[in-house]
């Protein structure tokens, strides 16, 4: 994804830089569920069009959930396709 120049100020003003923007997880704020950031990196996320549900989904990959969060954004029956359930999630057993 390509930035104009408002969004890549505001990608370095949230603490991106180029590498980290083009090469996923390297940053260590994207382990991080929206619900747990500061309200500064909340807005700064929307600034970058990232409301809860599209962080949670495409940038932390829903890792900092648990189950119950996954079942309640409806996303529960795609990571049982891949072989997780909720003790495996929640708790790291026997994980796929």
């Amino acid at each position: 994804l390509e930035l104009d120049s408002d969004q890549k100020k505001n990608a370095k003003a949230f603490g991106y830089n180029r590498n980290l923007w083009d090469n996923l997880e390297l940053y260590e704020l994207e382990a991080t569920g929206f619900a747990y950031l500061t309200d500064d990196e909340k807005q700064a996320a929307m600034t970058l069009g990232m409301d809860e549900d599209i962080w949670n989904c495409y940038v932390n990959h829903y890792n900092d959930n648990y189950w119950e969060d996954l079942e309640a954004a409806g996303v529960s029956q795609y990571y049982e396709t891949l072989g997780w359930d909720q003790a495996s999630w929640n708790f790291g057993e026997n994980i796929p």
